[in-house]
């Protein structure tokens, strides 16, 4: 018996469906939730003013004073799609979908 390998021709219907099926702020969820798995006590959303003064292109800007992630991690981080590895919480836990995959879209 052959086995045919698998694989995705394009992730992009599946960033999209995530997207569609996600609540309007699900990216912002994401985002603080980081925040907190990361123990912060100080998490700041809003304009990044800096460069949207300076160039004219307004962004949104998650900041926190969280334990932050490794060289290593942020590789591997980046280099994947949806790797988190955490279980699906409550109402005000995670939420299953990572910011980055709820991110994508933008």
């Amino acid at each position: 018996m052959t086995f045919k390998k698998m694989g995705v021709g394009s992730l992009r219907p599946i960033i999209e469906r995530t997207y569609r099926e996600s609540e309007p702020l699900q990216f912002l969820r994401e985002l603080v939730t980081n925040s907190l798995e990361a123990d912060s006590t100080k998490v700041e959303v809003g304009p990044e003013h800096q460069i949207g003064e300076a160039q004219g292109i307004w962004r949104l800007m998650v900041r926190d004073n969280g334990r932050g992630m490794s060289p290593e991690q942020m590789e591997s981080y980046l280099g994947t799609f949806g790797k988190g590895g955490k279980s699906i919480g409550g109402a005000h836990e995670n939420f299953g979908i990572g910011a980055k995959t709820s991110l994508l879209p933008w």
